[in-house]
């Protein structure tokens, strides 16, 4: 058995907290930078590096934007029907990868339209970055102690203190799942 009680923000500055999965989301949009970068250096993609920074920023506003929608939409819509103006509060957590998922592949099929490229092949460039972030982001959801699995009393089974359960020790599932996406690569 393990307990973690790790918290979820890495650094406090002021009124500014940095999180471990800010840090993933950040990390996340600067590796898939980098990799387009690399392929247009290649001759793989027919984009100067201004179309390439456009190109992420999209994408950033398309995951940002997708992932709040999908939670507010499937998680909590009630709490956010009550409560319109905390729709804005990203800060305040809630950002659902489905949604982000979306939120980008629509990013990128616009910004691919307009800009008449491949859009196979930037998501043929971009899908390393991102299977290895999605795992890194569920290692954040371990660090947040969010997506717990089910009861169990297994050897490597933790208590997650900072839960809505800190009593019992539940399945890693967040682990589980960063294994997959890393196995995946």
């Amino acid at each position: 058995m393990f307990t973690l009680d790790i918290s979820p923000i890495l650094v406090t500055l002021g009124p500014f907290q940095i999180r471990y999965y800010g840090i993933v989301y950040l990390f996340g949009f600067l590796l898939s930078l980098i990799f387009l970068l690399r392929a247009r250096k290649k001759g793989k993609i027919n984009l100067t590096d201004d179309n390439i920074y456009s190109l992420i920023f999209y994408g950033m506003i398309g995951v940002l934007i997708g992932a709040r929608i999908f939670h507010v939409i499937f998680w909590n819509i009630d709490y956010y029907l009550s409560r319109p103006l905390e729709i804005l509060y990203i800060w305040q957590g809630g950002l659902s990868f489905h949604g982000g998922l979306l939120g980008a592949a629509i990013a990128f099929y616009l910004y691919s339209k307009k800009h008449k490229l491949n859009l196979a092949k930037l998501a043929d460039i971009v899908t390393i970055p991102v299977i290895f972030i999605l795992a890194l982001g569920r290692i954040a959801n371990f660090i947040n102690q969010e997506i717990i699995g089910t009861i169990t009393n297994i050897p490597w089974c933790v208590k997650f203190l900072r839960s809505v359960d800190p009593i019992n020790c539940r399945h890693p599932v967040q682990l589980y799942a960063a294994l997959g996406r890393l196995l995946a690569l």
